[in-house]
């Protein structure tokens, strides 16, 4: 997961860049970096750490990430408290015959996150932030089962073409 080293090393100095006008900290920049892999990880499970090898990148994620938290600072999107634990009771992964399990959770933290519980909570919040924004973006949006069908073949579809070239005489 080395690639914040590749910010740190940046030309920047004592920035790792410039998100609307301001200036992000090498800190701020790793906690973004955290957030998109803690997501990734309740996305992906164990096969985790081969998609983020394979299938991204992890800078532009964290990057975009940030943008988009500071989407959710500009449209006041407030997560609180209790949609927290909400969301984390909620979570199959820390749910033991059907309840949530502080014992799962725990653990769960504590050996493959290796987050204190405090940390780990501040990402699910901007996650919900984030769920939020992309529930105002998309909501209203609606597609029917033949639009999808008509962009697949537009975008899957091959022409043959066959021709006859007659040369001048």
């Amino acid at each position: 997961w080395g690639s914040a080293s590749v910010v740190k090393q940046s030309k920047m100095g004592n920035y790792a860049g410039i998100l609307f006008g301001k200036k992000i900290s090498h800190d701020d920049f790793r906690e973004a970096m955290l957030g998109w892999k803690i997501q990734v990880k309740l996305q992906f499970g164990e096969a985790a750490d081969q998609v983020l090898q394979s299938y991204f990148n992890a800078v532009d994620a964290a990057w975009s990430r940030m943008i988009l938290l500071h989407e959710a600072r500009a449209r006041k999107i407030h997560v609180s408290d209790s949609e927290v634990i909400d969301m984390i009771t909620q979570m199959p992964t820390f749910q033991r015959d059907g309840r949530f399990n502080e014992q799962t959770y725990q653990a769960f933290l504590q050996y493959y996150l290796k987050l204190p519980a405090r940390r780990f909570e501040e990402v699910m919040r901007q996650n919900i932030a984030l769920g939020e924004i992309f529930k105002q973006v998309t909501n209203g949006i609606t597609v029917t089962d033949s639009e999808i069908k008509d962009e697949y073949v537009k975008q899957n579809e091959q022409t043959r073409l066959k021709y006859v070239f007659f040369g001048a005489e």
